[in-house]
């Protein structure tokens, strides 16, 4: 599965739900820049609160943001089934980062 930076996915999204990067923009609460929008989608770096106001618009949740393609189907998923997963995703990356710490102790 190819690796995908936020804002590639972000930009999918948007176009997915037929907002042009200035639409986005305007609608957004409060409003941004439309070159803000821009920025994020050329992976120029965000912050927790634009990506909020994004997703709000979007009508996803901010880890839509940083999952692949390849996971069909998970917008449709109930939020309890999102929460099970992304505590997953976090066991899961914790688990690595004990492992790696083993291996670098040895």
């Amino acid at each position: 599965m190819e690796t995908q930076l936020p804002g590639d996915r972000i930009r999918a999204l948007r176009k997915r739900a037929g907002y042009t990067v200035r639409e986005i923009a305007v609608e957004c609460d409060p409003p941004m820049d439309f070159s803000t929008v821009a920025r994020i989608e050329n992976n120029k770096g965000y912050t927790c609160c634009t990506l909020m106001r994004l997703a709000e618009v979007i009508g996803c949740d901010v880890w839509d943001f940083f999952l692949p393609d390849g996971l069909n189907g998970y917008t449709d998923l109930t939020a309890d089934q999102k929460t099970q997963i992304h505590r997953m995703i976090a066991s899961l990356s914790a688990e690595n980062a004990c492992k790696a710490l083993d291996t670098e102790s040895q």
